[in-house]
């Protein structure tokens, strides 16, 4: 087990009115994997954020160096029971600040359906899209929940099950690609 530490930054004005990044906090954790793998992301964030617990949705980015160290993580978005809305120009904008060279997005599903909905695919489609356009890939997108009735977490990732490139086809942006909700 190799210890990494976690920062988890927010986004505030300076005298400027110019946005800059915060340190919110810094978490130890005990990764079991070399590097950071989906495992390793959605245990990071239901031991340190208790995302699989909570009841409303939550969006994570999780921003990596370009050779994969981590950089931090970001509360994308707090949404309700089902659904959170991504604004990414948000999303981008904390990750050209931190200096990403790839993000993976997280987020719960609290009432413990891991099945990608409709939403899921069209943010994952368009995180892909919009990571692309600024040079920061997407490299995952997870959707983590538990089973209520043995409370084990469990986490579905796009990339292992191959529905990355599904969700970058099915992506039309009829929607503003700012403002999805997964």
């Amino acid at each position: 087990m190799k210890k990494v530490k976690v920062t988890q930054y927010d986004l505030e004005l300076d005298e400027f009115k110019h946005p800059m990044l915060v340190e919110v906090k810094k978490i130890t954790f005990c990764q079991k994997e070399e590097r950071f793998g989906y495992l390793s992301v959605a245990e990071l964030l239901c031991k340190c954020y208790k995302l699989a617990e909570k009841a409303e949705e939550y969006l994570y980015a999780i921003a990596y160096t370009a050779g994969g160290g981590l950089l931090g993580v970001f509360e994308v978005a707090h949404g309700h029971g089902s659904g959170a809305r991504i604004n990414f120009r948000e999303l981008m904008q904390r990750l050209l600040l931190v200096g990403a060279g790839g993000f993976v997005l997280a987020h719960n599903h609290p009432g413990g359906n891991l099945q990608p909905s409709e939403a899921d695919m069209e943010g994952c489609g368009a995180a892909i899209a919009m990571g692309d356009f600024h040079g920061i890939p997407c490299l995952d997108f997870l959707i983590i929940g538990r089973d209520f009735d043995s409370g084990e977490r469990l986490s579905v990732s796009f990339k292992k099950e191959r529905l990355m490139e599904k969700a970058l086809e099915e992506i039309t942006f009829e929607t503003a690609p700012e403002n999805l909700t997964v």
